[in-house]
């Protein structure tokens, strides 16, 4: 247990640091691994007996295992690489970056000096990191400022997670 008021102070502020870092892995946690919604319901037309008479009726969506929607327009595909950019904006930061696994060869390993950046593209990327609070990581456009400290994150498609190493 800390002694000195110093030590007292350093060790409440590092509590902080861990709730706020939980809380961070918490919220983008549920945010990755939110089911998608389902489609609202679809409006036809249902002739009756007159052929010339029409009536526009609103049918239910069928349930999720058995829907089958027609569509006119072509569907984008889902992306299946992920583009990371990883800008040091507020000081330099090391960083090591992996693609495939967290065991794969080594794609870039050094220092980003401050106000660099460097851009990475692949279907996962595992990024190690020293200094991360200096960091700015932009996944597929959307901007991300990571928590400080020293870890490996992966990314993909989805967004990014802590690894445990």
């Amino acid at each position: 247990m800390p002694e000195t008021r110093v030590e007292r102070v350093l060790f409440a502020l590092g509590l902080v640091a861990s709730a706020l870092l939980a809380l961070v892995i918490v919220l983008d946690w549920d945010r990755a691994h939110t089911a998608p919604r389902p489609r609202a319901s679809r409006t036809t037309t249902q002739a009756l007996s007159d052929p010339r008479a029409s009536v526009p009726t609103t049918t239910a969506p069928a349930p999720p295992e058995t829907t089958t929607v027609a569509s006119t327009t072509p569907r984008a595909k889902a992306p299946t690489r992920v583009t990371l950019t990883v800008t040091a904006a507020r000081g330099e930061s090391w960083i090591e970056v992996r693609s495939g696994s967290a065991t794969a060869a080594v794609v870039y390993g050094g220092t980003l000096p401050s106000g660099s950046a460097k851009t990475f593209r692949a279907r996962e990327l595992f990024v190690r990191f020293g200094q991360a609070g200096n960091v700015d990581a932009t996944i597929d456009g959307k901007r991300r400022r990571l928590p400080g400290g020293t870890y490996t994150a992966r990314f993909n498609t989805q967004g990014y997670a802590f690894v445990h190493s």
